[in-house]
């Protein structure tokens, strides 16, 4: 089935009276803890808390269910109502304070998607390193950074109000832009469609 990328239309930011959400009880998508051949990297939904925001979203990639480190990809509120996409390579989620992020696995990406020199490129032999704004490396990266253009923030406004609940749109912004990068990671066969289910209903919890 084909899927359709949306961009809702831009509105104003105005304040929204509080509402409950639903609450279910929803399951994450089951991965298998090896990967299927080798080279392939565990795309995880990183869950953390900054400052005094809770539940912000990132993507994560690393090599394995129990590695601490890994590239961090997602988009950054510069607090300036601007917000960026940023790649932290060979970050460690062991760096952020406590408490620390969750970490949810979402699927297994092949290694065609990272190319061949993905240790020079990608992982920069190991060295901690931010590019702000990221600077894609591969096809996955590529497929990812598409996420979060124009008229981006004008979808997150629209969508707080649509759902009839305050929420800034700092957490809004970083929420929905990896439901977008998902969905196009869908778009491009990387990911299966499961993955962007779980975690639409996530976000509704």
């Amino acid at each position: 089935m084909a899927i359709t990328l949306t961009t809702l239309p831009s509105q104003p930011a105005t304040f929204f009276k509080p509402q409950a959400l639903k609450s279910s009880t929803i399951s994450p998508p089951k991965v298998s803890p090896t990967a299927p051949t080798e080279s392939s990297l565990l795309l995880t939904l990183l869950i953390y808390r900054f400052g005094i925001f809770r539940d912000r979203w990132a993507l994560f990639l690393r090599r394995s269910p129990t590695d601490p480190t890994g590239i961090l990809l997602h988009m950054r509120d510069d607090g300036d109502g601007q917000f960026r996409f940023e790649i932290k390579r060979n970050y460690d989620t062991r760096m952020a304070a406590a408490p620390h992020p969750a970490m949810i696995d979402l699927a297994w990406v092949g290694k065609e998607n990272f190319g061949d020199d993905n240790e020079e490129n990608m992982w920069k032999k190991g060295v901690y390193f931010v590019e702000r704004p990221g600077v894609p490396t591969c096809r996955f990266e590529e497929v990812i950074a598409r996420a979060g253009g124009e008229g981006f923030m004008g979808s997150v406004y629209a969508q707080v109000q649509k759902e009839g609940y305050w929420l800034r749109p700092a957490n809004a912004s970083c929420q929905l832009w990896v439901i977008e990068a998902v969905q196009r990671l869908v778009v491009e066969g990387m990911v299966g469609e499961e993955v962007l289910g779980f975690l639409r209903a996530r976000r509704q919890q």
